[in-house]
Parts: structure tokens; C-alpha cells; sequence
């Protein structure tokens, strides 16, 4: 499996987060979330690698739709509520085949690449 970045080019944290990779020598490919679908098997699989007991735990952008109230929603429902909305993902986030990471700050990206 192909590492990937998931990048919205019009973040400055996704940007870095590019350039954190490039100096890194790890290969990877990018997708563009906000411009390529994603499944719901796709957005459990990195829900799962970043190890966090709910979406809420910095998968999401809940500023995004501060009038939908998440804590009632199952995981399901959330990602559903993604796939329909791809804005409410945060980003960037970097997927191997083992682990993700979220680059919000840039320093935890930075921390997971020097391992």
C-alpha cells in the first residue's frame, strides 16, 4: 500500500505537511479529499490507524457545521456526514499501511516522521 496524503492545497498546515515529506525521502501520493471521494470503508480504515476512541478525538473540523450536534451521531453517521461534506475532515493526514497521523500542528507530523 502507497502512503497517502490526504491535502486540501488551500491549507498552509497541508502545504508544510508536503514539504515535511519531501525533506522526510518517504514516498507518498496525494489525494485531494475535497476534489476525490471518499468511502465509508476508506474513512473507518484511518479512523482505525489513528488509534482514537471517536472521530471527535481530531478527525474532524466541527467548526465546519457548528450547528450539527455530533455527540448524537454514531461513527457511521459521522463519516457518512464527511463523505457528504468532505470539508469536515481535518487535515492533513498522513496514512501508512500500519498508521495515520493527523499534521495538525505541523510538529506531530514532523515527531511521526522522525521515527
Amino acid at each position: 500500500m502507497d502512503n497517502i496524503l490526504y491535502h486540501n492545497p488551500r491549507c498552509s498546515k497541508s502545504r508544510t505537511a508536503i514539504d515535511l515529506l519531501n525533506e522526510s525521502g518517504i514516498s507518498y501520493s496525494i489525494k485531494e479529499y475535497l476534489k476525490e471521494s471518499m468511502s465509508l470503508q476508506e474513512l473507518e480504515s484511518i479512523f482505525k490507524k489513528l488509534k482514537i476512541s471517536s472521530p471527535l478525538d481530531g478527525m474532524i473540523r466541527l467548526k465546519e457545521f457548528p450547528e450539527t450536534d455530533f455527540n448524537t451521531l454514531s461513527n457511521k453517521e459521522i463519516f457518512e456526514f464527511i463523505i457528504t461534506n468532505p470539508v469536515l475532515l481535518e487535515r492533513p493526514i498522513f496514512v501508512t499501511e500500519n498508521t495515520a497521523v493527523i499534521g495538525r500542528p505541523t510538529e506531530v507530523l514532523a515527531r511521526f516522521l522522525a521515527k
